[in-house]
């Protein structure tokens, strides 16, 4: 039986000290600028783990799953948002 990737990201406890930190520091506006790079990369770096993940499956794995090869990509890129 065939599984899902694990694809979910999770922002370690140091990550979060340094946000904290940052937001004290920083205009808001140039918090909410770099919240949203950091947020960018980070959907993009879980579409690239989901694509790499889904590409390395059989046809028949994904099959079971019920998506074509040629599905990987939107797939991916619904699995960021």
């Amino acid at each position: 039986m065939a599984r899902w990737p694990k694809c979910l990201l999770v922002e370690s406890e140091a990550q979060q000290t340094r946000t904290e930190e940052r937001s004290a520091s920083q205009p808001e506006w140039m918090n909410e600028m770099l919240d949203t790079v950091v947020n960018k990369l980070r959907s993009y770096r879980k579409y690239q783990e989901t694509y790499r993940e889904l590409s390395r499956l059989s046809t028949r794995e994904l099959a079971d799953l019920g998506i074509s090869r040629g599905e990987i990509s939107n797939v991916a890129r619904k699995a960021t948002l």
